[in-house]
């Protein structure tokens, strides 16, 4: 996707910033972690497979699951 240091270190320093005032406990606060959780598992496990197989991404990010 061409992205490279610019979004890693803005991403940072956001993080560093929405900290620093607070911002991120008045979220987590609104938001409880277990609705957080399954979001960002999913956008992981999207992103991993997308970089392990360029050209199967949905199907390897489909098996990963565990179905029952």
């Amino acid at each position: 996707m061409g992205g490279r240091i610019g979004y890693s270190a803005a991403t940072g320093l956001m993080v560093v910033v929405l900290s620093w005032f607070g911002i991120i406990s008045v979220l987590l606060a609104l938001v409880p972690v277990v609705a957080i959780s399954p979001i960002l598992l999913y956008i992981g496990n999207a992103e991993s497979a997308r970089q392990a197989f360029p050209d199967h991404a949905g199907q390897a990010c489909a098996g990963s699951r565990c179905w029952h």
